[in-house]
């Protein structure tokens, strides 16, 4: 309902696009998903706003991995991590690096897989919200000791993801995160202030 009066080419524009994205594909409405999300993209090339377009290239990476476009879902990925590394948006730029990981361990390639989630674990900090990230990073780590022979290493990977897990199973719901979620971002704010 509010689409049609949000200004052309505007942030507010471009997140109300991803966001219908989002819910159609929550909704299993793939299509309908996709459609937005090529919207969200057209309107954040117009405002040149590059933060959005990385995003954006970064939820566009899963519908064609799905499509089996593999080039295409890295060169997505890559962008992504460039420009939010660019723009100093760690949280997506580690989240890409993440799916680059899961993605090159998919094709076992353990080296690529390798790089990917040591990059992905550096944009990591030591707060509640990014267990899960963690958690997956973890089991990333574990399936490339496994592809390598390295018993041992798998071993010890996969007995701190278990441990990570079930903390995580344990304190989180879905309202948990989301309030954890606000809470980082707020004092990402904050700290964006004060510098300021």
């Amino acid at each position: 309902m509010v689409l049609p009066f949000a200004e052309k080419a505007s942030r507010e524009r471009i997140d109300l696009l991803n966001s219908l994205s989002i819910y159609s594909k929550k909704l299993a409405k793939d299509e309908q998903a996709l459609y937005y999300l090529k919207e969200s993209l057209k309107e954040a090339e117009t405002a040149k706003d590059s933060v959005w377009i990385g995003i954006i290239y970064g939820n566009l990476s899963e519908y064609s991995w799905q499509e089996g476009k593999v080039a295409e879902t890295f060169d997505y990925l890559n962008k992504n991590i460039e420009l939010s590394l660019r723009y100093n948006e760690l949280l997506d730029a580690m989240r890409a690096n993440l799916k680059l990981a899961q993605y090159n361990l998919a094709l076992a390639d353990w080296k690529s897989a390798s790089k990917y989630v040591i990059e992905a674990l550096a944009l990591m900090e030591d707060k509640p919200y990014f267990l899960t990230y963690k958690v997956d990073a973890l089991k990333c780590l574990a399936d490339i000791a496994y592809l390598k022979g390295d018993l041992k290493e798998e071993l010890k990977n996969l007995k701190e993801y278990l441990q990570l897990k079930a903390q995580l199973d344990e304190q989180v719901n879905n309202e948990e995160i989301r309030k954890i979620s606000w809470k980082f971002e707020v004092e990402k704010y904050e700290q964006a202030l004060k510098s300021n």
